[in-house]
């Protein structure tokens, strides 16, 4: 399953609904996208020490999903679509979305517009 970065972000604030989902995840797998994301958000945190460091251990434990030639082609196929029906969703969730098509695994995550996206699966947690 990847994590989408609300996903991370509900991980390092230790919410506990999280935790008992990501504790019965047989592989959870972050990505480039989101991990992009969350450093953004890190720049002016008054606890971006603390949380780069927990990040850095989470990147030292889990794999990391990278955008590759093959990527390109589902991120443009999602975005066609969603584009055809009026129903466009933030840039790097699409990448997200190209991700968790290319390699077959659902996406954690509480934002409810990777529904509207065929062939991904969204689990919430809440």
């Amino acid at each position: 399953m990847i994590l989408d970065t609300n996903a991370i972000s509900a991980m390092s604030r230790e919410d506990r609904e999280i935790e008992i989902v990501v504790q019965e995840l047989v592989q959870p797998y972050l990505s480039v996208p989101v991990l992009a994301e969350y450093h953004y958000g890190l720049i002016n945190s008054r606890h971006q020490k603390v949380l780069e460091a927990w990040l850095d251990e989470l990147k030292s434990s889990w794999p990391v999903l990278i955008l590759d030639v093959m990527t390109v082609y589902f991120y443009a196929e999602i975005r066609n679509k969603l584009k055809k029906k009026g129903n466009m969703i933030p840039v790097n969730d699409l990448w997200i979305s190209a991700l968790a098509v290319q390699h077959r695994l659902p996406i954690l995550s509480e934002d409810r517009h990777f529904d509207r996206i065929d062939g991904v699966e969204r689990i919430g947690w809440k």
